[in-house]
């Protein structure tokens, strides 16, 4: 890792943790530790990947916690509730690498009730939800405001993926050598996706919705139109090619 993203996301960290210490002291949160570890676990490098998984642990968190509260509702036995907790590691741990939100969900089960055979009391599902709630809005907090990258503005981006675009038809309508059209429909696409990412990134919404121009909405039209020409000759263009 370069030591400049290092830097970034430690200081993010620290700020996430810090901000959840504040906050268990404002809101008296039961467990604030479960905070800090949802703020760790939920912020990532990017913006949509933290959006992504800060709503995955708040909706497996919400889930979770009413199965448990169902659960410990029911009042088994517990060694039955015990042996239950070992299944439920295992689904969680079954679960870490194939849907994050399964994971939540089994796993807030496992930690609400192993906590009640622990130390019996009131509000712990609750609890659980609260904590991860606020940790996984805390960690999208943190990498919106501290230390945000900066990436090319949406102006830009749509400016570059139109011409891109204007490339890659111009290159068919000239009738380019094939080698030639490729490269030009690769840049296009490639342009095409850093402006679909630019357009539904979190950390673009405010600009968005601020600058969002008559230029803009008429050069996103006109992109489309300008890559449906494109990919539609091109195709004719390999028909007529074809045996």
């Amino acid at each position: 890792v370069p030591p400049r993203a290092a830097l970034r996301q430690a200081l993010r960290q620290a700020t996430g943790v810090l901000l959840v210490y504040f906050a268990a002291g404002i809101f008296h949160l039961g467990y604030p530790y479960w905070g800090s570890m949802a703020v760790v676990v939920v912020l990532q490098k990017g913006t949509r990947v933290t959006l992504m998984r800060a709503l995955e642990r708040i909706c497996g968190s919400l889930v979770g916690g009413v199965g448990a509260a169902l659960l410990l509702h029911i009042a088994w036995p517990a060694p039955l509730v015990a042996v239950l907790c070992v299944v439920l590691a295992a689904l969680a741990i079954a679960l870490r690498s194939v849907n994050y939100t399964g994971f939540v969900v089994f796993l807030t089960v496992l930690f609400v009730t192993v906590t009640a055979l622990l130390h019996p009391g009131e509000g712990i599902p609750m609890a659980r939800i609260a904590d991860n709630t606020v940790g996984s809005l805390v960690a999208l907090l943190s990498v919106l405001t501290v230390w945000p990258e900066r990436r090319p503005g949406l102006h830009a981006t749509l400016k570059a993926a139109l011409q891109a675009n204007r490339a890659y038809l111009n290159a068919v309508e000239s009738h380019a050598p094939p080698a030639r059209i490729q490269a030009a429909r690769r840049a296009a696409g490639l342009a095409s996706i850093d402006l679909e990412i630019t357009l539904h990134d979190p950390g673009w919404i405010v600009q968005r919705l601020r600058r969002r121009a008559p230029e803009d909405q008429a050069d996103l039209a006109t992109l489309r139109q300008v890559a449906g020409q494109a990919a539609t000759l091109w195709h004719e263009r390999l028909a007529e090619s074809s045996p």
